[in-house]
């Protein structure tokens, strides 16, 4: 079953996401599609948005812990601010994560394996 949303669904979603690299929403599109089974049933799409948000925003960060909380000039140093929830789990480092957790729990055919 393809997905019924389109980048541009997301980027209505994560503004911050519509300059991300179109191999990157391409990509980023098909492990959504690839993971997201057809139990979803009716929120498979909002699900779709809200992971492809997530891993959009993560691949946006590049690797960095989350934005720059304080830096340094002599003796170089940077601290990141960890973006986490209380309580949140594997998807707790952005808020696109965390809904699509919520989402997730929402489901019966998941809700043994979210916890």
């Amino acid at each position: 079953m393809a997905l019924g949303i389109d980048w541009d669904d997301v980027a209505l979603l994560a503004p911050e996401l519509a300059s991300l690299d179109e191999d990157a929403q391409d990509l980023i599109l098909g492990m959504v599609d690839a993971q997201l089974s057809e139990d979803w049933e009716d929120l498979r799409d909002t699900a779709a948005l809200y992971l492809a948000a997530h891993l959009g925003a993560l691949t946006k960060r590049g690797g960095s812990a989350g934005a720059v909380q304080s830096e340094s000039v002599g003796q170089v140093s940077r601290t990141y601010a960890v973006s986490m929830a209380a309580g949140a789990g594997l998807y707790g480092s952005t808020v696109y994560g965390q809904e699509y957790e919520r989402l997730a729990k929402t489901q019966s055919v998941f809700r043994f394996a979210m916890g």
